[in-house]
């Protein structure tokens, strides 16, 4: 007699099974706390200045004011040339210590 097995995740009553669904659940827990963490972050500033692609998303998401710009993989530029270029609060710039200036003339205009 032969046994089968389902492979698919969390479909066994395996230990490796259970530890996996386990290991979901305390890795999603983690991530929703790190998100709650960083929205309260992004939130606390009148004007952010970042080079982090989910900083970026999120400021455009909750409506923050800030400066952008890329970091050595050129991904944040290609996505805000893509996706958010036209959005009123997100300013380019291609320094940091520029970024830094325009953040300080964008909090003084709130």
């Amino acid at each position: 007699m032969a046994i089968t097995l389902d492979r698919r995740p969390g479909r066994s009553g395996t230990a490796g099974a259970l530890l996996a669904r386990a290991s979901t659940w305390a890795w999603g827990a983690v991530a929703a706390d790190h998100l709650r963490m960083g929205v309260d972050l992004l939130c606390s500033a009148r004007v952010v200045v970042t080079d982090r692609l989910h900083a970026h998303v999120l400021c455009v998401l909750l409506g923050i004011p800030h400066v952008v710009t890329d970091n050595v993989s050129g991904k944040i530029r290609a996505f805000h040339d893509a996706w958010t270029l036209e959005t009123p609060l997100a300013v380019w710039t291609d320094s940091l210590q520029r970024g830094v200036e325009l953040a300080r003339e964008l909090a003084a205009a709130c």
